[in-house]
């Protein structure tokens, strides 16, 4: 919960600092930087749930029911 709290966090300030008003941006302005961080946020959730579903495969293997 940490991590998530601090990566908001940290998206939501990122549009003030100069040069990086495009996070921001609305409609199909900046439609090639909108993309990239969509695919960027697909690949991540990909990966993470991967790791996450074979951590728990592994965790589940440890207990003797």
């Amino acid at each position: 919960m940490i991590f998530a709290f601090l990566t908001i966090t940290i998206a939501e300030a990122l549009h003030y600092f100069p040069g990086l008003g495009a996070l921001n941006a609305f409609g199909t302005e900046h439609l090639g930087l909108q993309l990239a961080l969509l695919a960027a946020g697909m690949t991540a959730f990909a990966v993470l749930t991967l790791l996450s579903c074979r951590k728990a495969c592994a965790d589940f293997e440890k207990t003797d029911l």
